[in-house]
């Protein structure tokens, strides 16, 4: 699943802690999420989001405990 991609991506590649925020800028550098379509990026949000792994604000994307957790 896309959502649970983001997830690795946020905590592997970028190696984020619970409360570590990220913006699509500095996700899309030097990762895959680049390389994603826009439609595919905000699906892969709203399905982390309504998981409780990462919340939303703006463009700015925070990992929870919950989202650790997942990953």
């Amino acid at each position: 699943m896309i959502g649970r991609r983001l997830l690795e991506i946020i905590v592997y590649d970028k190696s984020c802690r619970i409360g570590a925020k990220l913006s699509l800028d500095e996700l899309a550098d030097n990762s895959e999420v680049g390389d994603w379509k826009m439609p595919d990026y905000r699906l892969a949000c709203r399905y982390a989001a309504s998981q409780g792994w990462l919340v939303i604000d703006e463009d700015c994307l925070t990992l929870t405990t919950a989202g650790l957790a997942a990953a």
